[in-house]
């Protein structure tokens, strides 16, 4: 009865109106037209707009990584020294000496997959603080997402610049075409950095704790090189395993990367393609085609695409990730703790004792607080 009162109460009509229009004055003229109708600003879960929130999130991002200078200072210190290191070691490589070249082109790639490792204390560090204001409805997602690995992206590309920079010119690559092989090669580089970067934030978006993401990205970065052609060919590998040649990004960015180099004018030099030297071609597609490459320069730029597609593909799917999978459990609600005797008088309180024993019964005491003393 007092529910049924209550919904018919006038104050429960203003409550109801206020709830469903933004005005008295708008509630009676769509009540007259009979038109049952939400406002915008009721049924979109955010108020801001797409550019207020990635602003917003960019700038806390952005201040999240400056603030941390220990950790730009020791991924800009490795680049130099891991860059002088490798740069020492593949000085000078002779024109004709191809299986060095490999292992360079090789190494620059792996050095920009294993720097990619540097994603996951960053994202399990800011797991919680993020699940805490999803579920608070803070801010969509996948703006979330992108703010983050926007923010990261200009020190990916100084590391680029410093790594590649170092190991291009020591180890006496192509600078023919003023220099446009150099940007080429550092463009594949980052883009593919991003890339591996996506796979490991995929890894940290479903595996509970970084304690088990680091094998499985350890496991990842396994396969990945088994299966990136520079091991074995692409023509060796089993016809069961091929899927994986093609969508292994280190593959494409290896690819790229020699296609790049051994096209330059610096392969133009011809050479004997058999035995008795009665035919000869260039060089560089001679190399090309001993390793199952294409001699077409236009797969440097489908490489490029290959690669920026994958960035976006996995973008999505840790965007997913983070949206609907959920590695650590929903906080339980505060629970008062029971309080001793010995805290009820510490408080100032006192606890009476009384007798409910009935006729026939054995006796039982319950407890029952009075308000806390005076103070003299």
């Amino acid at each position: 009865a007092l529910a049924k009162a209550w919904k018919s109460s006038k104050l429960f009509a203003s409550l109801q109106t206020d709830m469903r229009y933004p005005s008295l004055e708008d509630a009676k003229a769509l009540e007259k037209s009979n038109t049952k109708t939400w406002y915008p600003d009721q049924i979109e879960s955010f108020a801001g707009d797409f550019w207020f929130y990635l602003k917003l999130l960019f700038d806390r991002q952005m201040k999240t990584v400056t603030r941390d200078a220990t950790f730009a200072v020791a991924r800009l210190g490795q680049c130099i020294l891991i860059g002088a290191i490798a740069g020492s070691l593949f000085s000078n490589i002779g024109t004709t000496d191809i299986n060095t070249l490999n292992g360079f082109l090789f190494n620059t790639m792996l050095f920009s997959a294993l720097g990619s490792f540097a994603i996951l204390p960053i994202v399990y560090d800011q797991k919680a603080v993020y699940y805490k204001q999803k579920d608070s409805l803070f801010f969509p997602t996948w703006i979330y997402c992108l703010a983050q690995v926007v923010s990261l992206m200009p020190l990916q590309i100084v590391e680029g610049f410093i790594y590649v920079g170092i190991n291009y010119w020591a180890a006496g690559l192509s600078e023919n075409e003023n220099g446009s092989r150099f940007f080429t090669f550092i463009l594949l580089s980052i883009v593919f950095g991003m890339a591996v970067n996506q796979v490991f934030r995929l890894i940290a978006t479903y595996v509970p704790s970084m304690g088990e993401a680091l094998p499985v990205s350890g496991l990842c970065i396994v396969i990945m090189i088994l299966f990136s052609g520079f091991i074995q060919p692409k023509s060796l590998i089993s016809d069961g395993w091929s899927w994986f040649y093609w969508i292994n990004p280190v593959a494409w960015a290896l690819k790229a990367v020699t296609i790049n180099e051994l096209k330059s004018p610096k392969y133009d030099f011809l050479t004997c393609t058999n035995p008795d030297c009665t035919t000869k071609a260039r060089y560089g597609d001679v190399v090309l085609e001993q390793y199952d490459i294409p001699t077409d320069e236009a797969y440097v730029w489908y490489s490029f695409a290959v690669l920026v597609a994958e960035f976006f593909f996995l973008f999505f799917c840790s965007t997913l990730a983070m949206k609907y999978v959920r590695t650590e459990p929903v906080p339980l609600p505060p629970v008062r703790p029971i309080e001793t005797e010995a805290d009820i008088a510490a408080n100032g309180r006192i606890i009476v004792k009384e007798s409910n024993a009935e006729e026939g019964k054995s006796g039982q005491m319950s407890v029952r607080e009075v308000a806390p003393l005076p103070q003299p």
